[in-house]
């Protein structure tokens, strides 16, 4: 809107300027230091001015023709920022939605590790697996767990951004 007013602006540079003025003043004559009707006389002045640019060496015809690409640069900017904006939030729906497959298939991981801890735990008991195997088996659940918490983390906070994509509010209103 600021380019298109400019450009506005330098094309009414070709106009004519016309300008008006007026003024009113009393002046006294005589030797006599009264003052008095007697001797003071009303004056007025009025005028009109119109002001053609017939050359002005180009300068106005360049100025608009600035103006006019500076105003097709700020929409070319203005619709590069829009497509960013929609790609930013497509990326981070398709995200999201990866996340959420992630999320259920850590489920099941967990699940798998902790029956795969269980069954090292009975087979720890019966002294078919040595202490380094069973820790191993809860080290695999616990870090099915750490997975979990971190594609929860990632959820999260791909779902901020896309609140703060889709809840920003335009600076025109």
């Amino acid at each position: 809107k600021e380019k298109d007013r400019l450009v506005q602006s330098r094309q009414a540079a070709f106009l004519p300027e016309v300008s008006a003025f007026a003024a009113w003043t009393y002046d006294g004559d005589g030797d006599d230091p009264t003052v008095g009707r007697s001797h003071m006389e009303d004056a007025g002045l009025a005028g009109l001015k119109v002001s053609v640019p017939i050359w002005t060496g180009g300068q106005n015809t360049e100025q608009l023709r600035q103006a006019r690409i500076d105003k097709s640069n700020a929409q070319l900017q203005y619709q590069q920022g829009q497509e960013t904006y929609v790609l930013e939030l497509d990326k981070a729906v398709n995200e999201y939605r990866e996340y959420q497959k992630t999320l259920a298939a850590n489920d099941e991981a967990i699940g798998w590790a902790e029956e795969s801890f269980q069954l090292s735990q009975e087979l720890f008991e019966s002294g078919q697996i040595s202490v380094a195997d069973l820790n191993d088996a809860e080290l695999q659940w616990t870090t099915q767990k750490m997975s979990r918490e971190l594609t929860l983390f990632n959820l999260n906070s791909t779902l901020a951004r896309i609140e703060r994509l889709t809840l920003w509010e335009r600076p025109d209103g």
